[in-house]
Formats: structure tokens, sequence, C-alpha cells
């Protein structure tokens, strides 16, 4: 059984077009909607503004779309917030024990990463011809239709997204950042395996999300701003993007460029 499982807050940027991609790639899409707290793995977050969710819920009609999908779709599962969840970690395991899927590949798909059916058959085959448990991806992420980032930060070249796991029925997570599912073993790593689409810095109101909730991205929305509308020359390094010196060192040859 091929099984995908989505968190989403506010995802109208990219539903109506993942809402018929991803039930035609996959058994079973399961959907956890909702804004959570800011703990344990992502208690590096700062709390969850208030003006991006109602109780918990999205704000921008992504609760009244995912109710008619749920109806439309036989093989997609959503449940929705009542308040803020705990964390990420406990919607994740929200999802899968009320779902309960079958043995078979369990797969991370946030709303605004988007896959083509050849990258899961042959991810999927990797794993099977490698031995291995689960497998970490790097990514293309582009900020508008010109302007792309590459490097350790936002392609993760280095690290790689952890997205896919061999899964056996009954298995949860044990974190979300990164997510890791109990017993999991030895990963693919990222330069074994095929590249997705992520367009999470592609999007104005996502980005002044992030730069109110992520920790430390306070300036990146100012930064991306001047960058996509050509106040800063390219390629430039990360940190004109965070307008501020960039403290890890494996982001320091991450560059903004042109696609």
């Amino acid at each position: 059984m091929r099984t995908a499982i989505s968190i989403i807050l506010n995802g109208m940027h990219h539903l109506p077009q993942q809402s018929k991609i991803i039930p035609l790639l996959f058994d079973k899409w399961i959907i956890v909607e909702g804004a959570s707290k800011s703990n344990l793995c992502t208690s590096w977050c700062n709390d969850m503004p208030e003006e991006f969710h109602n109780n918990g819920s999205s704000v921008d009609g992504t609760v009244a779309f995912l109710k008619r999908l749920e109806e439309e779709q036989d093989n997609v599962e959503v449940y929705f917030a009542s308040g803020l969840w705990g964390g990420k970690v406990s919607m994740f395991n929200y999802g899968i024990q009320n779902s309960n899927p079958e043995d078979g590949h369990l797969w991370e798909i946030d709303i605004d990463e988007y896959w083509e059916h050849n990258q899961i058959n042959n991810s999927e085959k990797l794993l099977k011809n490698t031995q291995h448990s689960c497998a970490k991806f790097s990514c293309n992420l582009p900020l508008n239709e010109e302007i792309i980032v590459r490097g350790a930060w936002g392609e993760s070249t280095v690290e790689g997204y952890k997205r896919l796991w061999k899964y056996k029925k009954g298995s949860r997570f044990l974190s979300h950042e990164p997510p890791c599912l109990e017993n999991e073993g030895n990963c693919l790593p990222p330069n074994l395996t095929p590249r997705f689409t992520h367009l999470s810095y592609y999007y104005e109101d996502q980005v002044k999300f992030k730069a109110k909730w992520y920790r430390g991205h306070e300036y990146i929305y100012e930064g991306w701003k001047e960058i996509i509308t050509g106040k800063v020359q390219l390629p430039c390094g990360v940190d004109r993007l965070f307008k501020k010196p960039i403290m890890n060192s494996n982001w320091e040859n991450t560059i903004i460029t042109y696609i």
C-alpha cells in the first residue's frame, strides 16, 4: 500500500492543483488540518500567530475545500483541528492512528511539495534495491518563476528532506524536525534520489507567515521582497534573504540566482 500523509494550514495556494495530483499517485491520502503549538522538535518556533488561524483552523478556505475533497475522493481522509494541535508530531500520529494504513510505503508530502509519478515509483525501487528503510531528497526551491536557491539551505543538498519510509502498520512518528518514524533503519542519501519541487518561499503570504512564526526569520520577508523585485543584484548569498549574517557554516555556499 502506498500512503501519503500531509499536515495543512492555509493551503489554498496549492490545494486546487495538488488535489488533482496526490489522489492519483497514492492509494490513500491522510490529511491533518490546522495549526499547532510550538513545542518539542518545533520549540524553536515562535508562538503560532493568531492572524493565521481561527481556533486552530485555517482561515483561507482550506477547511471548506478539504470537506468537499473528502466527499468527492474515496481515498482521501481528513482530520480537522479543534483548537491548536499539541504539536506537529501529534498531528502526524493522530492521522496515522485514526487512518491505520496497511504495510507498504509511507510518504510525507507537504502541501507545497510537488512530485511526479516516476519520482515516486523510482524512489520506492531504490529502497528495494538498496535495502534501505527510508529516503532523503533534495529539492528545487524557486522564489518565483525566474529566481531559485542553490545550495545547502533550501535545496538541502547536504542534509536532505526525509520523505519516504518502508512502513509497518501501527508505527508512530518520534519527531517531525527531522521526521523520524520509530524503528527506521538506514536512510538513502539525497544525492541518490529524485529531486522534487518545493514552493515553500514562493507566495508572499506564506513568506510573511514564516517571518512571523519561524524564530530567526524575522527579516526574511523584507529580504525576499528585495530579491524578487530586483533591488538585490543576483547572484547573491542566502544572507541577503535573511538580511543578517549566516552562522551555519553549511549554508555559507548557498546562493540565490536565476533559473
